[in-house]
């Protein structure tokens, strides 16, 4: 598609109501890393995937970039266990989303762009973490909880159980990774 193209692209506005929905789900309930959250289209056809960008106080505005991605596509699930790095995930599409939040009670707005739209400081993001995969990230943010409630010598029952319910379900994945 070809930017022109792109900008023909309709806007995408979620109600308040709708935008109050925005969620985290696994992996991203718990990661080390940019803050990305899930959010279905206003029509409730699909879903987006949200990375957050930045919060302008000025402006009393808050910035994600969005990219259509429901839970069982498989090029998201490639991207959440590392067959697939940052920058190749979010810019394989010709269409994204800037969408843009109120602090306040109010509607989003979601404008598309191209990739090429994608501001330098989000570029950096995607090859900063590179082939480090959401998954791993919130595995690595369990395995930091344990070990500040050890070093805190707090109680570590509920983080070390966090910590193993997640790889009890996940471990194989992970030994897949490292063969």
């Amino acid at each position: 598609m070809r930017p022109a193209d792109v900008k023909k692209q309709t806007c995408l506005k979620w109600t308040y109501e709708q935008r109050i929905l925005m969620r985290e789900p696994e992996p991203y309930d718990r990661a080390l890393g940019p803050q990305l959250g899930e959010l279905d289209s206003p029509d409730g056809s699909t879903t987006f995937l949200l990375m957050f960008d930045k919060l302008n106080e000025e402006n009393g505005l808050v910035t994600y970039y969005g990219i259509e991605a429901p839970r069982n596509c498989p090029m998201r699930e490639a991207f959440e266990w590392g067959e697939m790095e940052w920058e190749g995930y979010w810019t394989h599409k010709d269409v994204l989303y800037e969408v843009t939040m109120s602090f306040n009670p109010g509607p989003a707005v979601g404008r598309p762009i191209t990739t090429a739209d994608l501001p330098a400081n989000v570029i950096r993001t995607f090859r900063k973490y590179g082939s480090t995969f959401p998954y791993e990230l919130k595995r690595r943010a369990l395995a930091l909880s344990l070990r500040i409630a050890t070093l805190q010598n707090t109680n570590i029952e509920e983080p070390q159980q966090e910590y193993n319910d997640f790889m009890s379900r996940f471990g194989h994945r992970f030994k897949n990774k490292a063969a």
